[in-house]
Order: structure tokens, then sequence, then C-alpha cells
């Protein structure tokens, strides 16, 4: 009995190790502290912000995440969702926030700022395309 509950556990741990193996890198990174530090890092290094600059725009992204979890919350708790009234809500939110961390910056950043949304890739269906091209 002893020996089937020993062989038991090895196959347990021995599927386990085997499937951690099998996570995609980066798949732990869902966490919105995660995405909200990746965002504040590539703002201070393409915009040169300043301590408080980064404080202020932390506190801006944090709340602007918290508002689009609030909308898919929203959403997802509905029957039927409208998707094109839910992706212009999203839009708000995102428009807002920009604006909310445009006010934090100086002209030159603003500049860049805006530079750096041009730049980022085509949406599709209302979501970045995040394939690697």
């Amino acid at each position: 009995m002893m020996i089937r509950t020993r062989r038991a556990v090895m196959a347990v741990l021995g599927v386990t190790l085997l499937l951690a193996g099998s996570v995609p890198a980066g798949a732990g990174d869902r966490e919105p502290g995660s995405r909200i530090d990746r965002h504040l890092a590539t703002l201070t290094e393409r915009l040169d912000l300043t301590e408080d600059q980064q404080t202020a725009i932390r506190t801006i992204l944090e709340e602007c995440d918290e508002q689009t979890r609030a909308l898919r919350e929203k959403h997802r708790s509905q029957e039927k969702t409208d998707r094109d009234a839910a992706r212009s809500e999203r839009a708000e939110i995102r428009q807002a926030c920009n604006t909310r961390i445009e006010a934090e910056l100086s002209e030159h950043q603003i500049a860049e700022f805006r530079k750096m949304r041009e730049e980022r890739p085509p949406q599709k269906n209302g979501r970045p395309d995040r394939r690697r091209r």
C-alpha cells in the first residue's frame, strides 16, 4: 500500500514538473502591477520622467487599470454585451487617461508621448495586435 502511494505521489510530481516547463515565458506577467511597471519603465526611459512625474503617472495608470477592470466585469456580467459600446467605453477611458498623463508632462514630453502612441501597432478588434512580426 505504501509503495502505491509513493508511486502515485511521484507520478503527480512528475506530471506537475512536466507541465510547469510548458508554461510560456512571460505568462506570469499577466498581473496588472507588472504591466503597469513595464509601461511606466518605458515612459520613464522615453520621456525622461522625474520621480514626481513617475509617482503621479503610476497613480494614473493604476486608476485607469482599475476603471478598465470594472468595465470588463460590468460587461462580463451582462448576458449579451454590446461589443461596440464596450470598445467605445474603453476608448473613452484610454483617452481620459492619456489626457491626465499629458497634464503631468512638459511640452517636449507631450510631443514624444504622442509620437509613442502613433508608433504603437494598429489595434485589431479594439485590442493591440501584439503578434511579433
